[in-house]
């Protein structure tokens, strides 16, 4: 199924610069997969994106918050790197475990999408900015990618090698008071982010063949 995915402001955070976080030009598949467990997540399924086309011209703002310090409760202020009117189709599909009805599961996805019900609101990197999520009818002509020709992103995450292991929970709206990484909407067993090298092509980005999943997620 292909999903727009849109927001007035984005940010996917580069690993390696925690200080002044600044962000990858596109969403990931891994926000990705965020954005539709936000809508619809079950055990025994995961998100798999084949593509992600940019519709909007990548631009960048900066936003300067004042956080606290999750160890030691003092302010802290960080300048983000942000995303403007980021927006992109996405071409993605679910894959279950054996036994699972995989199509009763995208139906259920599929009418949540359509009611604009979800687990908790979906965002675009940062649950300060909320994601408008909007299917993609079959008959429906795809919005042309804009003209970017080539332009390479570096590693970026592909999956991640944990699994869920319990339902989402509807979250409140929250200014970005924590570390990022204390603020997890699932419990997660321990596991890591494989990479691949991105590259937009015409304006898309072309996801690698996902490994054959396991009964209960992907294997390290």
């Amino acid at each position: 199924m292909k999903v727009i995915i849109s927001a007035p402001l984005g940010h996917f955070q580069r690993p390696g610069n925690p200080g002044e976080p600044s962000t990858y030009p596109i969403i990931t598949p891994t926000a990705v997969e965020g954005i539709i467990n936000a809508v619809y997540w079950h055990p025994g399924q995961s998100v798999q994106v084949r593509s992600i086309s940019i519709l909007n011209p990548i631009a960048y703002t900066t936003e300067t918050v004042t956080q606290l310090n999750h160890q030691t409760g003092d302010p802290w202020l960080r300048t983000y790197e942000l995303l403007v009117e980021p927006k992109y189709l996405v071409d993605f599909w679910l894959e279950c475990d054996p036994g699972i009805d995989c199509d009763k599961r995208i139906g259920q996805l599929v009418r949540r999408l359509l009611s604009g019900q979800h687990y908790y609101q979906p965002s675009m990197g940062i649950s300060d900015y909320p994601a408008t999520v909007e299917l993609l009818a079959k008959d429906a002509v795809s919005p042309t990618p804009i003209d970017i020709k080539e332009m390479g992103l570096g590693r970026m995450p592909h999956y991640w090698t944990w699994e869920p292991t319990s339902k989402p929970v509807k979250k409140s709206f929250a200014r970005r008071t924590t570390a990022m990484l204390a603020d997890r909407p699932m419990e997660r067993v321990t596991g890591e982010a494989v990479m691949f090298e991105a590259k937009i092509i015409n304006g898309v980005v072309a996801v690698p063949t996902y490994p054959r999943r396991g009964q209960g997620g992907y294997a390290n």
